[in-house]
């Protein structure tokens, strides 16, 4: 295979991606094909009514409760409860209009627990099939359960369930922004009166933009004592909701919190994140307690979070109430679907039992935070300081250990370089691709040379290998020593590789951490690549379980980068083996990239098999031009005849000597390789 049919091979291969989408619509148009639809987000759906929420067991409960009603001059047994209120409607806050200029939230009330129905994000599309219409985020859970409700209270012991109680509307403001509910607790006349206000910002106060961005509520909770005498208020406040699926393979749904990292130093606090997926809350598991971290770390904050979103609060404490004080415990546990598999979970803050002084209200706060995972938004210099640092968010807790965060920060800061310049993040992925290819020109040259040189020595070897073939430990070090005399190494071939692993890995993270590539099509939307945080379905299929992954379309990348693969390995040299075990672990190795490689990824982020399909796709073409070059330099040489070049010969006890950083660090790399293959032998029993 030359250049020119490589080069004809790939344009032919670019013409079929460019044009399937399109001649595969015509056709469907004329034949009248049903090519399906691809999956969008949930429906939205009508607001249940709370179901009652499992409250926790008392501590020694009682029937009655000593409060004093109002007038009274002597405390009088009463068994309380929550007294009836007017109906009250649901109150919108902000907006709900895609691209508001306003508001960047549409908060939907309820008088329901006095909870959110809905969470409406005005800026972000819903889905690809949903573009022009707002992303809903906050929506009751399968339990009926709403985001914020007040669930229970506890008064003196006795407990009230408020999750199916109806609260009254007592204030809303003219420019939508706050509400406030109540609910009366009593016998005939009301003893206590717990109040909730929401209050949001607007995105822009008089042109310029709010510090949070219009993406953070203030729940304030305000305990009104009515008697004549002191009462102990313990309440149960659910958590936000979980949100929709971004990713529809692998996980996607986390429940967070985030810790004080250094609660002994509060000039220097740092957050600590800890996830737990939805889908490992299950058996022992399924309930977990968040309030204290490791090392007995307290908690600052903790929600839930998909791929591309935050529902996190923060709890915040007024006077007389200190914020390291009035929380008790926060816990999350599984939500489970039909099939008895977590498909989602609820927290519930808990707070401590607080006295409660007539006419002297205890209130506190609880900041919720319900917004993109955006850098631009939860690294500013208000979500990205303390106590909030919602960036910590950015990382699951299941990232490799193959890669680095900060060099997942620069593939992202590469990206939205080159997005900014090419205007398209497909494009911006394949500038990746060469940059990244260019810094590793050098190592790649080196390698393809040093693999050249190896199936010159092939001859050689085999003459090493019959010579000490009852001796394999001779025969290894033997072999080695022939390897430094001629400047080559098996290393060298995998290494480019293996170099490229943790940048594979730092981009597959930053694909899943990068709010901007989601729905982000490749090509200005010329291509059937719609998003390129989704695999690349070309043509929709009917789910298809298999039992290590679903099918549920065809995706071109995949196959294209096994066929690229194969080509790769087909035309690449390939180091020589000196035993069969290394002989048989090439052929795992080309299998491995061949088979295993495109099924692993087939359902991965379309941007992460672009940018591996166009890295294999130059890598190939940049081989050819190597190895070409060699051999016309070989042939320039042959035709020149012999040629002196002063190295030192075989006999010589001095080897060959690395030059340069670049040549050390090979050096070093092919000494722990020998070491590892030593060992190997040393340790495999004598036959």
């Amino acid at each position: 295979m030359d250049s020119k049919r490589l080069m004809i091979g790939m344009l032919a291969a670019l013409a079929v991606l460019l044009g399937w989408n399109f001649v595969v619509v015509q056709l469907a148009q004329k034949y009248n094909w049903d090519l399906g639809q691809q999956p969008s987000a949930p429906v939205v759906q009508q607001v249940p009514q709370p179901t009652a929420y499992p409250q926790p067991a008392p501590p020694a409960p009682t029937a009655t409760t000593q409060v004093e009603a109002p007038g009274s001059t002597a405390p009088t047994s009463l068994k309380l409860r929550v007294l009836p209120a007017a109906p009250s409607a649901s109150v919108l806050l902000g907006s709900t209009e895609f691209k508001n200029q306003t508001w960047s939230m549409g908060l939907q009330t309820s008088a329901a627990g006095a909870s959110i129905a809905s969470v409406t994000l005005t800026e972000f599309p819903r889905s690809d099939s949903q573009r022009k219409e707002p992303y809903i985020f906050q929506q009751p859970s399968t339990s009926g359960l709403s985001s914020m409700a007040t669930l229970w209270a506890r008064i003196d012991g006795q407990n009230l369930d408020l999750s199916r109680a109806a609260w009254e509307l007592v204030n809303r403001s003219a420019d939508t922004s706050s509400v406030t509910y109540a609910v009366n607790i009593g016998r005939e006349q009301p003893a206590l009166r717990i109040l909730k206000t929401y209050t949001i910002k607007p995105r822009k106060t008089d042109g310029k933009d709010t510090l949070d961005g219009g993406y953070e509520v203030q729940l304030r909770h305000r305990i009104e004592n009515l008697s004549g005498q002191p009462a102990e208020v313990q309440l149960g406040i659910a958590g936000p909701t979980t949100p929709p699926r971004e990713m529809e393979h692998g996980p996607d749904l986390f429940v967070f919190a985030g810790y004080n990292k250094n609660p002994g130093f509060p000039d220097a606090p740092m957050i600590e994140p800890k996830a737990w997926g939805v889908e490992s809350l299950k058996g022992e598991s399924q309930t977990v307690d968040l309030t204290r971290g490791d090392k007995d770390r307290p908690v600052i904050w903790a929600g839930i979070a998909s791929t591309y979103f935050d529902a996190m609060v923060l709890p915040v404490g007024a006077k007389p109430i200190d914020t390291a004080q009035f929380l008790d415990s926060i816990k999350a546990h599984a939500l489970p679907g039909p099939t008895g598999a977590p498909i989602g979970a609820e927290i519930v803050f808990q707070t401590k039992p607080l006295r409660v002084l007539p006419g002297a209200p205890t209130e506190f706060d609880l900041m919720a935070f319900f917004g993109p995972k955006a850098r631009n938004v939860i690294k500013n210099a208000y979500y990205g300081v303390y106590p909030r640092e919602y960036f910590a968010t950015l990382s699951t807790g299941g990232s490799c250990f193959c890669t680095f965060q900060w060099l997942v920060d620069i593939m992202v800061n590469l990206l939205r370089t080159f997005q900014f310049v090419l205007r398209d993040w497909g494009l911006a992925i394949i500038a990746l691709v060469i940059l990244v290819r260019g810094i590793m020109h050098p190592l790649t040259r080196k390698s393809t040379m040093s693999m050249h040189r190896m199936s010159k020595l092939a001859p050689e070897m085999e003459r090493i290998k019959k010579k000490y073939a009852d001796d394999p430990k001779e025969q290894q070090r033997a072999t080695m020593a022939f390897y430094k005399e001629h400047g080559a190494g098996q290393l060298l071939g995998c290494l480019p590789m293996f170099l490229q692993m943790p940048i594979w890995i730092a981009l597959w993270s930053s694909l899943q951490s990068t709010f901007e590539l989601r729905l982000a099509p490749f090509l200005w939307g010329f291509t059937w690549i719609d998003d390129l945080a989704k695999p690349d379905r070309l043509i929709p299929l009917p789910n298809i379980d298999l039992y290590f992954f679903v099918i549920n379309g065809i995706n071109i990348l995949p196959i294209l980068m096994g066929v690229f693969f194969f080509l790769q390995q087909k035309y690449t040299p390939k180091p020589v083996s000196t035993t069969p075990e290394q002989a048989q672990q090439q052929k795992m190795m080309q299998w491995m990239m061949v088979l295993m490689f495109p099924l692993m990824l087939y359902n991965g982020p379309s941007g992460l098999n672009l940018y591996i399909f166009t890295s294999t796709a130059i890598g190939m073409m940049e081989s050819k031009w190597i190895r070409d070059h060699i051999k016309a330099r070989e042939a320039a040489e042959a035709a020149a005849g012999p040629v002196i070049i002063d190295v030192p010969s075989r006999g010589s006890s001095e080897p060959i000597k690395p030059k340069g950083r670049l040549g050390q660090f090979i050096e070093r790399m092919q000494k722990m390789a020998e070491d590892a293959q030593s060992n190997q032998q040393q340790k495999r029993p004598k036959k």
